[in-house]
């Protein structure tokens, strides 16, 4: 049975503030060879004023530099905005809301000279009902908390998250073993869930505390075979994956 590893990198955005940490990242991830990788990229953000801000045009020239290296660019919402305890940027959201809000997005994609977004990852992993009938309507993937949506053959796909920081995940903390409580761990070795999944925060300074961790899940998934993937392509090995198997029970 085939096996894949998916590394996604989240948060990324123009916001310089963030900019140190995002660089420190991506040099480490270059320097371990651990690509390709599913950037989840916030078009727009909110500046030191709190006024909403699009990048500028050569951010983009590094998000290709990413695509140019494997790396498939998805989409993370628009503003990624919190809007209360309980509210998230497309939760609760009308379909009119979730559209108005993926048409600004993607509108900064062209502006960029990305490629229009194929994969899209919500905020938070959460959407409403209606949020996610228009995302099925417009994108191929969809990553959420307990697997990954793959609306192009109208599959899902469980997945299993082994480490996510900060934590959004139920897991085994770390904060015992490496102090930072944030971080969280689930970890299972020689699993026979197809695909298991590495978030990373690309803003979060923890992250690169944890990076030793986060290396060595990479290589060991990798030493039992694991495929890493962007997650399209597991989608898409996932889907030939079954029809090889319904061929076989059928010979």
């Amino acid at each position: 049975m085939n096996k894949y590893l998916v590394v996604s990198v989240h948060d990324i955005t123009a916001d310089s503030r963030t900019q140190m940490i995002n660089d420190l990242l991506f040099s480490s991830l270059r320097s371990l060879d651990v690509k390709p990788l599913t950037i989840a990229f916030i078009p727009a953000y909110f500046n030191a004023e709190g006024k909403i801000k699009n990048p500028e045009k050569r951010f983009g020239d590094k998000l290709k530099r990413l695509v140019g290296e494997g790396s498939v660019i998805a989409m993370h919402g628009y503003t990624h905005e919190k809007r209360g305890l309980f509210e998230r940027e497309f939760n609760p959201c009308s379909e009119e809301s979730a559209r108005n809000l993926l048409d600004l997005g993607e509108g900064i994609f062209e502006e960029l000279g990305l490629a229009k977004p194929t994969t899209f990852v919500p905020p938070f992993w959460q959407t409403s009902n209606d949020a996610l009938a228009v995302l099925a309507q417009r994108y191929e993937t969809v990553p959420v908390k307990d697997g990954v949506f793959d609306f192009k053959n109208d599959l899902f796909h469980p997945a299993l998250p082994v480490y996510d920081s900060p934590a959004l995940f139920s897991g085994y903390a770390l904060g015992n073993l490496v102090g930072n409580a944030r971080t969280r761990i689930n970890v299972k070795f020689n699993d026979n869930n197809p695909l298991v999944r590495i978030v990373l925060h690309a803003h979060d300074q923890y992250q690169l505390e944890d990076f030793g961790i986060v290396r060595k899940l990479v290589y060991r998934y990798q030493e039992e075979g694991r495929q890493l993937v962007t997650y399209p392509e597991a989608m898409r090995r996932l889907y030939q994956d079954q029809l090889a198997a319904v061929d076989n029970t059928q010979r």
